[in-house]
Order: C-alpha cells, then sequence, then structure tokens
C-alpha cells in the first residue's frame, strides 16, 4: 500500500513525541479513536439539556471554523487550494457528512449499541476496498485479525435489533461511506494537505450541507442553554478539530487500511467511558466484545513489527 508522508512541519497545534514514523501513525489514530470514543459522553450532557444529534452535528462543524482560521492565520498557513483539488475535496465532506447523517438516521430504527457496532465494521470495509479496488495487498493476517475485531463487534449487537433490516442497512451504510472517505483521503492525497487547512475546508462543507439540508429537515435547534453550547464546543474541539486532524496525520503515515482497524479501539473505549461517566452497567458479552477487539489489534500489529 502506497504510503503518503504529507505532514508539514510545525502544522499540529502540539509536539508529537519523537517516534519512527509508524509508531507516530498508530500513536496519532489511537489519539484519534480516544477522542472520539469520549464525545458520546460529552453529547449524552448537552442531549440531556434540549439539543439533538443533527444540532450537535452542525454545531460542532460551525464553532471550529472561526478556531481552526485563526490558528491558520496564526502559523502563515495559507487558505488557497488550487482549483483542481476542490472536487476531491467535496467528495471526502460528502462522504464524512453522509457518515454522520446516517448513523444519527439508523438511531431511529435500531439502538444505539446496535447501529455504532455495525457502523464500526468500517474497518473491515475499508480493506475490501484497497484490496478489490486498488489491489492493495492485504495480508493474511490482516485479514484474519480484522475478521476477529468485526466478530469482537458482534457481542455488541442487541439481537433484537437484527430483525429490523432497513435500520442494519442505513447503519451499515454509514460505515461505508466512512471507509471510503479514509481511502478517499489516502488515494487522491489529501492528506498531503496541510491538516489544519483541510479539518478548515471539511468543517465548511460539512455546517454548509447540513444548513441547507435543515431547510427541508428543520431539526436544528437553535434555543439552549448555554451549558449545553459549552458541551457542543467541547465536541467540536474533540472532533472536528484534535481527533480529525490525528486521524488524517496517521493514515499520512500507515494508510487508510492500517489507520481504520487501529479505529476499532474507539468502541472499547466509548464503552469504558461510559461505564466511568454515564455509570452505564457492565455486560458480560460488551466485556468479551472488548476482549476481542484488544486481542485482535495487538495480535495484528505485533505480528507486523
Amino acid at each position: 500500500m502506497r504510503l503518503a508522508h504529507g505532514n508539514q512541519a510545525g502544522s499540529f497545534p502540539f509536539a508529537v513525541p519523537a517516534f519512527s514514523l509508524v509508531s507516530k501513525g498508530i500513536f496519532m489514530s489511537l489519539g484519534s479513536s480516544l477522542l472520539y470514543g469520549f464525545a458520546p459522553v460529552i453529547c449524552s450532557f448537552s442531549y440531556q439539556l434540549g439539543n439533538n444529534p443533527y444540532t450537535m452535528a452542525f454545531l460542532r462543524s460551525v464553532f471550529v471554523i472561526p478556531v481552526l482560521h485563526v490558528l491558520c492565520h496564526v502559523k502563515g498557513i495559507g487558505y488557497s487550494l488550487p482549483l483542481q483539488r476542490l472536487p476531491d475535496l467535496l467528495i471526502a465532506g460528502v462522504f464524512s457528512i453522509m457518515t454522520t447523517w446516517l448513523l444519527y438516521m439508523s438511531y431511529a430504527y435500531l439502538g444505539v449499541g446496535t447501529a455504532v457496532s455495525i457502523h464500526f465494521l468500517y474497518p473491515l470495509f475499508t480493506h475490501m476496498i484497497c484490496r478489490y479496488a486498488f489491489h492493495d495487498t492485504v495480508s493474511k493476517v490482516q485479514l484474519r485479525s480484522l475478521l476477529i475485531a468485526s466478530g469482537g463487534l458482534l457481542l455488541f449487537v442487541n439481537p433484537h435489533d437484527i430483525t429490523n433490516v432497513k435500520g442494519v442497512l442505513i447503519a451499515a451504510c454509514s460505515g461505508l461511506c466512512y471507509a471510503m472517505y479514509l481511502v478517499w483521503l489516502e488515494k487522491r492525497r489529501l492528506s498531503e494537505i496541510n491538516d489544519l487547512k483541510l479539518s478548515y475546508y471539511l468543517a465548511i462543507i460539512a455546517s454548509s450541507f447540513l444548513l441547507v439540508l435543515n431547510l427541508f429537515t428543520r431539526q436544528l435547534v437553535w434555543v439552549q442553554p448555554a451549558e449545553s453550547y459549552f458541551y457542543v464546543f467541547l465536541v467540536a474541539m474533540c472532533t472536528s478539530f484534535l481527533a480529525s486532524v490525528l486521524l488524517k496525520k496517521g493514515i499520512g503515515l500507515i494508510g487508510s487500511a492500517k489507520a481504520g482497524f487501529l479505529c476499532l479501539a474507539e468502541p472499547v473505549l466509548s464503552m469504558i467511558f461510559g461505564i466511568v461517566f454515564l455509570h452505564e452497567p457492565f455486560l458480560i458479552n460488551k466485556a468479551l466484545g472488548c476482549i476481542v477487539i484488544v486481542w485482535s489489534i495487538l495480535t495484528s500489529f505485533k505480528r507486523r513489527a
């Protein structure tokens, strides 16, 4: 698999420890999973104050735009992009938006745990796209570890939800869109665009699309307590800024397939955070799923080393 090493010096807002390039990619991909895994905890606090998932998706993009704009200005990063980059950027933005929209839509048909678990089959989709569409090499160890991790994800699924075919298909499509987003970043060399600039434009595309879509859906909730808006700002910083930049850097260093595989740590972290901060019940099937996922990740990367 071709790896795009396009990381400009000083583009990330804080220093990263001096590791090898592959170690950096693993570190950054796991850091992204950590932030994405903690975001649902903050979201739940905001939802209790009157927010909803659609508004969260819109505002987290809106709130991060001025932050990224200032950082680009302070670091002397230009805002211009070659015209030939715009179509690829728009396509990446659409994949990203459709991921969030379809995942939130699936919540109307499935339990959140089931929907998220099906969505997290996207590393499997990523590997399949890389292998069959781009003819990348996928070792037997990678494929076996990925299948084992996918089996671990199924332990998170509520058996009663599987009968809802429409919900399952919507959740699976959200995972497929995210897989296409990850592959598109790598294969179209968008990972070579400055991290902050890329996140800046993706946030503009996402917020614009959702604002236009709201003309038909009318789902945006504008009147919320200040505390709710504070939680939205935290989510924006965790996901649309830090996690997005970290994942983009990880893809540039180790490729979309490996970075996507490491993102399987996110549901494990989400479960741990849910137990600690939201006092969610500790279930044996989910604990077994976590063990299977962690074991598959460690085994896969240990054998690659």
